[in-house]
């Protein structure tokens, strides 16, 4: 029985140290694969971050990508195009009207007689169009102003409105009966006309109305 059980142990640690020089030798056979695999591996790892270091950076959505020139001449041309769009927006507005505002385009003082004399000025009326304002009935408003001079030297002012129909785009404006000064009377210096409004008779609202602006101009005695 004794020697029956210690024959069973030898198989069994025999089995044991083969199991053990198995699997050394496959761990051996093993290794060289693996090591190979790990320089192939690292390679590629190499490979690929060059490749990432190379590329070109990610850009945002709608940002044009660059020629790598060093030049913006795609840039400039954008601004060219930006001035050409420009100039297309002052050829409508040339289309459209000269640009021109309400303006004097006339004025002058006559003497009648040694006592009186008589200021005249003429107002080229525009509408928001540019031209001159036509094809509507209207009355230009202004304030007279006249300029005296006391009998001690000093000026002084006196004022009020009045009105003019318009006719072909211009209105004129007359005032008369202005002292010259003789018989001792205070003289009037000068006369100075200054619109403030209009008065629409019809349409009452014009499609293209008065461009809104204000001239004045000074008459002086003759």
């Amino acid at each position: 029985m004794g020697f029956h059980h210690s024959e069973r142990e030898d198989d069994r640690g025999a089995t044991l140290v083969e199991y053990a020089l198995l699997v050394a030798v496959i761990a051996l056979a093993a290794v060289g694969p693996l090591r190979a695999l790990n320089d192939n591996t690292e390679d590629r790892f190499e490979e690929s971050a060059g490749d990432f270091d190379s590329a070109q950076p990610l850009l945002a959505p709608g940002t044009p990508a660059d020629d790598g020139d060093g030049d913006d001449a795609d840039d400039g041309s954008g601004g060219d195009g930006g001035d050409e769009d420009g100039a297309g927006g002052d050829e409508d507005d040339a289309d459209t009207g000269d640009g021109g505002g309400t303006t004097f385009v006339d004025s002058s003082s006559e003497l009648h007689n040694r006592n009186k004399w008589t200021a005249a000025a003429t107002v080229e009326v525009h509408g928001t169009d540019g031209q001159p304002l036509t094809g509507v009935s209207a009355g230009l408003r202004v304030r007279v102003v006249t300029v005296y001079r006391t009998h001690d030297g000093q000026l002084g002012e006196r004022s009020w409105g009045t009105r003019a129909n318009l006719a072909d785009g211009l209105v004129t404006f007359e005032q008369g009966n202005l002292n010259t000064g003789a018989n001792g009377q205070e003289p009037i210096e000068e006369v100075r006309f200054e619109v403030t409004g209009i008065d629409y008779y019809y349409p009452s609202n014009p499609e293209i109305p008065w461009d809104g602006v204000s001239p004045s101009v000074t008459v002086d005695a003759p």
